[in-house]
């Protein structure tokens, strides 16, 4: 984590846990966070972590990926 920008269960949880880290200045307070192909989440995001992932892997254009999100996000169709 020394040179991409990272998520955890919280700034204090990860740092109680092994301290100080080179790249401790590059955690970012959300639910994911994919930086330079590295992708952390916290360990309530999986939506968020898989919408990280299918967007690394390019598999859908960016409105269909939304949606994708949304979806489960808040799951419920509109008429």
């Amino acid at each position: 984590m020394e040179t991409a920008q990272h998520t955890s269960n919280g700034k204090k949880y990860l740092q109680d846990l092994i301290g100080d880290y080179p790249g401790s200045d590059l955690y970012l307070n959300q639910p994911s966070v994919s930086d330079k192909g590295v992708i952390t989440a916290n360990g309530i995001a999986s939506v968020e972590f898989a919408r990280d992932i299918l967007s690394e892997l390019d598999i859908y254009d960016p409105e269909t990926l939304k949606n994708w999100y949304d979806f489960f996000k808040n799951p419920w169709l509109e008429d």
